[in-house]
């Protein structure tokens, strides 16, 4: 990666090859690790052919492009109606036309960071895991529990904090031009806990090798965030972020309805697992709140305020955490637990510890 992102792509950029850098640079790396990971663990190949194996292949891997592209349509396709028909009502409208698009698209980036962060591990981990479990049921299930517990616990609490400081988290990232784009993040990052809950759908039903029903429910998707883009448009920047999060929403409950029936799960014992995660975000967003009225008395500085933020939270969660554990279980799964086998302070062994 090394070699074909700084050494291929940077060269090739000082050298004038525009966007053409880029595309060597990513056709230059992967040539690369195909090359060393031959090497690492060879795979001997013979002349015989098997035709069903291929048609199989080939009928996953049709598939498995749909849900894909369908899927990355649906995070891009709102910017491009955005680009298109955002409406003005003054001199200089295509300046301000783009400049909304950039606002919107900068808004949708940062949302998506912590999603992508998510997306790698869905599919380096998760999906794989889940393949090899898909014949045995019982395992399938308290595996996908146990994902929506550990995601949603850490996601969801997360994301009650950047809504709350979304201000100071898009400065951070976008710096201070991106101020306009506050109020959008904070309805975004409404969509974060869904969107990550839904990449543990997405490895289920592929690792299940349901990806052609999967499809339809990301064309839906597609569907749905254009639709309500484009109607959402008259209402400017905000009514579009609105139909992003109900569009999401309609997305969750029809892959998670989808993968229950997968795994042959109760709606019910999903649920249990949110509960944590609900409680914990009630929790934080006390915490914040009070995090808020302490940076009015205290500094300008947007940095200073996030650290003020993240101290109080986690100030908070720690009172929680030694006085209340049991808010953080829920079944088997209990991330203090898991915190406290790996931790050497005894005195949170015998707190936590089961």
């Amino acid at each position: 990666m090394t070699i074909g992102n700084l050494g291929v792509g940077l060269g090739l950029a000082f050298n004038g090859y525009d966007l053409w850098a880029y595309v060597f640079a990513l056709l230059s790396q992967n040539t690369l690790m195909t090359i060393l990971y031959w090497i690492y663990k060879p795979v001997k190949i013979g002349m015989s052919w098997n035709w069903e194996t291929t048609k199989d292949m080939i009928r996953y891997g049709g598939g498995s492009t749909l849900f894909n592209m369908f899927n990355y349509a649906a995070t891009k396709v709102d910017t491009l109606i955005v680009g298109k028909y955002a409406q003005t009502d003054f001199a200089g409208a295509d300046m301000e036309r783009w400049r909304n698009t950039g606002i919107y698209d900068r808004s949708v980036y940062l949302m998506g960071l912590p999603i992508t962060v998510l997306g790698k591990l869905s599919d380096s981990v998760m999906f794989s895991g889940l393949s090899q479990l898909q014949d045995d049921k019982a395992r399938m299930q308290r595996a996908f529990l146990s994902a929506v517990y550990h995601i949603a616990i850490l996601v969801i609490p997360g994301s009650v904090f950047m809504i709350f400081f979304a201000e100071q988290i898009t400065v951070l990232f976008l710096g201070p031009k991106y101020l306009d784009a506050v109020p959008l993040v904070q309805i975004l990052f409404a969509t974060v806990g869904f969107r990550s809950v839904i990449k543990i759908a997405d490895s289920i039903v592929r690792a299940m090798d349901r990806v052609y029903t999967a499809s339809l429910i990301k064309a839906s998707f597609l569907i749905c965030v254009a639709i309500g883009t484009y109607f959402g448009l008259k209402s400017g920047l905000h009514g579009v972020a609105w139909a992003l999060v109900l569009a999401v929403f309609i997305q969750f409950v029809l892959i998670m309805g989808f993968s229950l029936h997968l795994v042959d799960l109760k709606p019910n014992r999903l649920i249990k697992k949110f509960v944590p995660a609900m409680l914990i975000s009630v929790v934080v967003a006390v915490a914040s709140y009070i995090a808020v009225k302490i940076n009015g008395n205290i500094s300008d500085n947007q940095f200073v305020k996030l650290i003020v933020g993240l101290s109080v939270n986690t100030l908070a969660l720690g009172i929680v955490a030694w006085f209340a554990p049991f808010v953080f279980k829920q079944g088997k799964d209990d991330i203090l637990d898991e915190l406290a086998s790996r931790l050497p302070v005894q005195a949170l062994k015998k707190r936590w510890k089961k």
